[in-house]
């Protein structure tokens, strides 16, 4: 059995399409990462990827799993996050575990995550965002309520400097990408903050967005966890707020690029591109599986689909606000 696993959320619409691109590029440049299991979760039970998707799975040796873990809180994708990696930690048994937001591409061999050997590796977020500064006395309400949860002393909490813009502030760690070693508490604790959190309605001013990503990070703010800080090469934010500080993108450097579905940066060349060859793969792929549709029936037919699914989520948050009340 191989050492580790690679974990992927799974839905329809643009989701499925970035999995299969994002484990293309596995197959295509990740060495020995292809030795891994890669896992596709499906945890909502509405959002049911095509035929076409689950065949092209089969293809790539992925294992896809259709399974209804995210009913609670189902108006929330992100939550699927921690319910996904929770799920395969305790049912399948490996030594290293690898979760990957789908709009991710392996670029070159990672062979600083495959040599990973800690509890959870993972990098600091690119930017600041709804991170707190280094140098503030105490923490903003919504980061309180979290440290209070879980009865964090605030006086002395871990620092890091963000990424990309090199702030420094409060460990905060963006989710895309996360190295886990062997079965941990982690993913439980993840997931039950992030209920707390939802069932209280305790959200930051900036909104839901980023709920997941925060509780994660404040669960890795207790003592007890030894976070290994990755290369941002490992999880290379690919922002058009980050890029702009290059105006050079070096797809030779990048082990993980995290997208954030601005491909089109690489695929009209809008700033200088090292490395050709990747970013001709990345052309061809785009194409593949028809993620940025050129006829003008096939874009409203992708905005329809994208439209479908915002629905799906506000019905699905609004039947849960009024079964609450």
């Amino acid at each position: 059995m191989p050492k580790g696993c690679i974990i992927y959320c799974i839905e329809t619409g643009l989701l499925e399409k970035n999995s299969l691109m994002s484990i293309a590029s596995i197959r295509q440049f990740g060495g020995k990462l292809n030795d891994y299991d890669i896992f596709c979760i499906q945890p909502r039970a509405y959002f049911n990827i095509s035929k076409k998707t689950k065949s092209l799975l089969s293809e790539f040796g992925a294992t896809f799993i259709k399974v209804p873990l995210n009913i609670r809180h189902n108006y929330y994708a992100l939550a699927n996050k921690p319910l996904v990696c929770d799920y395969i930690m305790k049912n399948y048994a490996y030594d290293h575990y690898i979760f990957l937001d789908s709009d991710t591409l392996v670029l070159n061999v990672p062979t600083e995550l495959l040599s990973f050997s800690g509890e959870i590796g993972l990098c600091p977020v690119a930017h600041q965002g709804i991170g707190i500064p280094a140098n503030i006395s105490t923490v903003d309400k919504y980061w309180k309520q979290l440290l209070d949860h879980l009865k964090i002393d605030e006086s002395n909490l871990p620092i890091v400097e963000t990424s990309r813009s090199k702030e420094s502030i409060i460990a905060y760690w963006n989710s895309g990408v996360i190295s886990f070693g062997g079965r941990s508490s982690i993913c439980e604790e993840w997931k039950n903050l992030l209920n707390y959190v939802l069932d209280h309605r305790a959200l930051p001013e900036s909104g839901i967005f980023f709920v997941e990503q925060t509780c994660l990070s404040a669960v890795l703010l207790q003592s007890k966890y030894q976070v290994q800080q990755m290369s941002v090469s490992l999880n290379f934010p690919m922002t058009r707020k980050s890029i702009q500080q290059d105006e050079v993108i070096n797809l030779n450097e990048i082990c993980v690029l995290h997208h954030y579905n601005n491909l089109r940066i690489i695929k009209d060349r809008q700033y200088e591109i090292l490395g050709e060859d990747r970013a001709e793969w990345i052309d061809q792929q785009l194409d593949r599986f028809g993620i940025y549709p050129q006829s003008l029936f096939q874009k409203w037919g992708l905005n329809i689909t994208m439209l479908q699914i915002a629905l799906k989520q506000k019905l699905f948050y609004l039947a849960n606000r009024l079964s609450s009340n």
